[in-house]
């Protein structure tokens, strides 16, 4: 599989469940007293996502910035296109994207600004910024 930093657009292959709300009380049981599972990292934030026949535009506010991610749900054979098409589509520079995870760009910012790098991120905790 490429990285992400091999072609313009990022190619990963991603399994997708629904949990219903009113189960989150039982998953998070079975999470911790079946598995044994810890919480180790979390990011609060809040997501608007916008669909059409093409794409999923996930836009994400985190304590430290603002993500946003075009993602292909066409049946086209080619899907870096429509991608490409909905980035020039918004007025985005493809260039400009950032490759990693945002894991990668928080852990990142924290570095360069010196602040404390928290496990689980929270909007209210000090916390560094995306500057452009």
């Amino acid at each position: 599989m490429p990285t992400t930093i091999e072609n313009e657009i990022n190619k990963e292959e991603e399994v997708e469940i629904n949990i219903n709300y009113n189960e989150y009380d039982n998953l998070m049981f079975i999470i911790n007293n079946v598995l044994k599972m810890k919480s180790v990292e979390s990011y609060e934030r809040y997501r608007t996502i916008f669909v059409n026949n093409e794409v999923e535009i996930a836009v994400d506010e985190y304590p430290f910035g603002i993500a946003l991610e075009i993602e292909n749900k066409s049946d086209n054979n080619n899907p870096e296109e429509i991608v490409k098409k909905w980035v020039k589509n918004i007025g985005l520079d493809i260039n400009k994207a950032y490759r990693l995870s945002w894991d990668d760009k928080y852990s990142s910012l924290c570095k360069n600004q010196n602040v404390k790098r928290y496990n689980h991120v929270a909007f209210g905790l000090p916390m560094p910024k995306v500057i452009e």
